[in-house]
C-alpha cells in the first residue's frame, strides 16, 4: 500500500477552508441528531489547537435542542484508532452504536477488483449514492437530504464557531 496522497495547500488556509475537525467532521454529526432529535436551539463548542494551526484540529460541541435533548459531539483528525460511535441516554435506558473502518485488506482488495473491473457497482461504497443523485436530478426529485438541510447543518455549526471558547494545549 502506497503512502496516502498529499494533503492540498488549500487546506491549510482558513478563509479556504472554513473551519476546522469541526466543520470537516462534525458537520456529520449534527446532522445525524438533527434528524433524530429535530430544531437546534443553541450551540456551542470549544476548540482545540494540539497542532497549533490558525484553525482548531479537536472540537467539542455541545447542541441543546427544542424539544429538551443535549447532544455532545467530539471530533479530531489525531485519532489513532478512526471509527464513529454514537450513545443515547434516555430516561428508561440507553442505546449505543460503533462502526469501524474496513480492514486495510478489505480495502485494498477492494481497490485491486475496482482496478481490474471485478467489483459490482451495486457494492461500491460511493456508486449507490452518486446513482441515486444522478436519478434524482434525472426525474426531478428533491434529494433526501436536501440542500436546504445542509444549509441548516451548516447554520449550526457557524453558531458553534460563534459561541466557541479555545481549549489549552
Amino acid at each position: 500500500m502506497g503512502r496516502p496522497a498529499p494533503v492540498p495547500s488549500w487546506w491549510f488556509d482558513k478563509e479556504l477552508m472554513g473551519g476546522g475537525a469541526l466543520l470537516d467532521l462534525g458537520i456529520h454529526a449534527i446532522s445525524l441528531f438533527r434528524w433524530y432529535f429535530g430544531e437546534v436551539n443553541e450551540a456551542k463548542s470549544y476548540l482545540g489547537h494540539r497542532f497549533h494551526m490558525n484553525f482548531e484540529d479537536h472540537a467539542l460541541c455541545f447542541l441543546k435542542f427544542k424539544d429538551g435533548p443535549i447532544a455532545t459531539i467530539n471530533v479530531g483528525w489525531f485519532s489513532k484508532a478512526p471509527h464513529v460511535s454514537v450513545k443515547l441516554y434516555g430516561t428508561t435506558g440507553h442505546a449505543s452504536v460503533v462502526r469501524s473502518p474496513p480492514s486495510i485488506f478489505a480495502t485494498v482488495l477492494d481497490d485491486i477488483r475496482r482496478k481490474v473491473g471485478k467489483i459490482e457497482r451495486s457494492v461500491d461504497r460511493f456508486y449507490r449514492e452518486l446513482e441515486y443523485f444522478v436519478e434524482c436530478v434525472r426525474s426531478d426529485v428533491l434529494p433526501s437530504p436536501s440542500g436546504e438541510e445542509a444549509l441548516q447543518d451548516m447554520q449550526i455549526i457557524s453558531k458553534a464557531y460563534e459561541n466557541s471558547f479555545r481549549l489549552s494545549p
